[in-house]
């Protein structure tokens, strides 16, 4: 997430966007909680290829 948009603007406070992945958290840096907030940070698992390989074997088929 790089990017906000039309959050209501609350000088007083901040957002932190968090994601979870298979049991494991990340969440942003606080960004300043305005109507177009810039978060400017990547979250990013490190899976080893045998994690990897039974997580993409658990997806539903299109």
């Amino acid at each position: 997430m790089y990017l906000g948009r039309q959050f209501p603007k609350s000088p007083r406070l901040s957002l932190v966007v968090q994601a979870s992945f298979d049991g494991e958290q990340l969440a942003t840096d606080p960004a300043e909680h305005s109507e177009q907030p810039h978060f400017s940070t990547e979250l990013a698992w490190e899976l080893d290829r045998r994690t990897l390989h039974q997580h993409r074997s658990h997806l539903p088929t299109c």
